[in-house]
């Protein structure tokens, strides 16, 4: 559970409903052609939260003809225990070779609460999970003391830091037991994460830019730090332009405009606000010409 991760869009039919099977297919194609390790199905950035069974299940249809070429992960994450249990048990049913689980949201648990959740969710699964700690959407943030606990669990291989807080981050990287894995979950921070011994990405701007990812984990994997800093203050410049809305709404745009169709987002989420059309297209173009040298 190391390496590069895309968080994948979810292109839905152009009526809303069910998966437009044809882009995903074309979705995965271009991660499988850039190296990427690894891709999770499902997540905030697959508008996992508004996605029905009958969807996910087109979604793992497509995504097994590409099994062995790409691993093949599954985003889960419920106000309640049982409710994520259930869902990664449809996930191990569909196929998936690994699962993302986000901190339980809305209902704040403290963190010995977190500590239970985690223990029962991996309980009920094989499968190697990979604890997501994104106190921005789920607002409860998992503690270094409390990550410590949760190592305990054997099937609990990996980390996923998205709370932004570079001290926290740190503790969790000094701390690592032997065997388990500290994942960027936060573009901006990748080098800084890898630095200090994380070992991979969880990535939106893979989605856009994937070969310019990949080419910066394997310089800097290959000690080519230099050259992986250059290509990272490149790419550095395009991300702030996936966050003027919040996420996926611009990397939807934006892989929208690179493969020329219209990539709906599913209600409460809205298409990208026309006022950032002009900047966000000249951004793109950018990124886009840097890629294609690659």
């Amino acid at each position: 559970m190391k390496g590069l991760f895309t968080a994948l869009i979810t292109p839905f039919q152009a009526s809303g409903t069910g998966i437009d099977k044809t882009i995903l297919t074309q979705l995965i194609e271009r991660q499988v052609e850039a190296k990427i390790d690894a891709i999770i199905f499902g997540g905030s950035t697959g508008e996992g939260q508004t996605l029905t069974p009958s969807e996910l299940e087109e979604i793992f249809s497509v995504a097994q003809s590409f099994r062995g070429k790409i691993k093949i992960l599954g985003a889960c994450g419920s106000h309640g225990t049982s409710q994520t249990i259930d869902q990664i048990r449809r996930l191990e049913n569909l196929g998936v070779e690994g699962v993302l689980v986000s901190t339980p949201s809305y209902n704040k648990p403290p963190q010995r609460g977190l500590v239970e959740h985690f223990k029962r969710v991996a309980a009920a699964t094989k499968l190697p999970l990979v604890i997501y700690n994104i106190p921005g959407r789920s607002s409860v943030n998992i503690a270094p003391s409390t990550l410590l606990e949760l190592w305990k669990i054997p099937n609990a291989v990996a980390v996923k830091e998205s709370s932004g807080n570079m001290e926290q981050i740190h503790q969790v990287a000094k701390e690592l037991p032997p065997g388990k894995i500290l994942l960027s979950g936060d573009d901006p921070l990748n080098l800084p994460i890898w630095a200090i011994g994380g070992q991979g990405t969880v990535s939106v701007a893979s989605n856009v830019a994937p070969k310019i990812l990949h080419h910066i984990w394997t310089c800097w994997k290959e000690g080519r730090e230099a050259e992986a800093r250059e290509w990272d203050s490149r790419l550095q410049q395009y991300i702030p332009h996936l966050f003027t809305e919040s996420n996926p709404i611009p990397a939807k745009w934006a892989v929208g405009q690179v493969l020329k169709t219209d990539l709906k987002l599913r209600l409460p989420l809205v298409s990208l606000d026309p006022v950032l059309t002009q900047s966000h297209m000249e951004a793109l173009r950018a990124i886009r010409k840097l890629e294609e040298n690659l």
